[in-house]
């Protein structure tokens, strides 16, 4: 009897963990804000809207061949647009 609780149990707390993955927020949308040239460097600056409310910025760097996480930036950055939008999201 007590191996079917705890057995439960388990598959309760596994069942929670792949629910939580499914709810984390993700990109809604991506809104061009404005193309910026500085120091002789272009990007195009983006705005991302979440799921959970919440907005957050990403760069399109070498005629959005590169999508970086925050404005202006080139540190975390990945090939496709939809990927960034969801790193920002988490």
């Amino acid at each position: 009897m007590r191996i079917i609780t705890l057995r439960k149990l388990i598959l309760l707390g596994v069942t929670l963990i792949v629910n939580a993955g499914a709810l984390a927020s993700k990109p809604l949308t991506v809104e061009h804000i404005q193309d910026i040239v500085d120091n002789n460097h272009s990007y195009s600056h983006y705005v991302v809207k979440c799921s959970n409310g919440n907005t957050a910025d990403i760069s399109a760097w070498d005629n959005r061949n590169k999508w970086c996480v925050g404005k202006g930036r080139k540190d975390d950055c990945s090939k496709q647009q939809i990927k960034a939008a969801r790193k920002v999201c988490r």
